[in-house]
């Protein structure tokens, strides 16, 4: 929808007003165009919001189209601004089909009479992840999902734990044959009301001191009941 704007002090000798306005912040090369409006009636005073003049002839944005293009900055740019030119001529301009932002300011060159601007600013901010507050129980307490396992552990009947202290992953790839992987990390967490406990395991295969034979999963296992034993968890 076009923005209403205003405007007096017309020069006397005008024949036809030009309309410019475009985004020299763009991460494009030069600026991106918005308007390109030109032949505007000079007894005008404004456009109303939503109006497209209708005695006025439009030149091509910048997806080469006619018509007016809103604010759009890419998300978590600093502010754009957007330069609104208002030009006054004494000739209509001399262009036909659909001419671009500098043809139509070359065109009105050695012609201007008056201009007048106006700068505006608009910025974009990224969208927050959001992730759910809780995860519901799994009947198992580690449950892992390919290379990249993803493990959700739960207790009993305790309350459903946060996401952010639940999260396991592991970047290794597990071998074949189902056995540890050469290198391993892992993040357990585990909550119950009133205690939030994080466990870290970090190290590879010759420090890690898991039995022989047994699996990354099994031996996470023996950790957690281990931890819980011990009344971490």
């Amino acid at each position: 929808m076009t923005p209403a704007l205003t405007w007096d002090g017309v020069p006397n000798g005008t024949a036809r007003l030009v309309l410019l306005v475009d985004d020299p912040d763009a991460p494009v090369e030069g600026s991106f165009v918005h308007w390109v409006l030109f032949d505007l009636d000079p007894a005008r005073q404004g456009i109303a919001e939503g109006e497209v003049p209708a005695e006025a002839t439009a030149g091509a944005n910048g997806y080469g189209r006619p018509g007016y293009l809103g604010p759009a900055p890419p998300p978590g740019d600093r502010p754009h601004r957007y330069v609104f030119r208002l030009l006054a001529v004494d000739q209509p301009v001399p262009l036909k089909g659909l001419p671009s932002y500098q043809d139509v300011e070359s065109a009105v060159t050695g012609h201007t009479l008056g201009e007048a601007r106006l700068t505006g600013t608009y910025r974009r901010y990224p969208q927050p992840r959001v992730l759910p507050e809780t995860w519901p129980a799994s009947p198992h307490p580690l449950q892992a999902r390919g290379h990249r396992p993803e493990h959700r552990l739960a207790r009993g009947t305790a309350p459903p734990v946060r996401a952010a202290e639940c999260l396991h992953r592991s970047r290794a790839k597990s071998r074949r044959s189902g056995q540890v992987p050469a290198g391993f990390r892992s993040r357990l967490a585990a909550s119950r009301p009133g205690c939030s406990v994080r466990l870290q395991l970090r190290g590879r295969r010759p420090r890690m001191g898991h039995p022989p034979g047994t699996n990354a999963e099994q031996w996470l296992r023996q950790v957690v009941q281990a931890a819980g034993e011990l009344g971490y968890l």
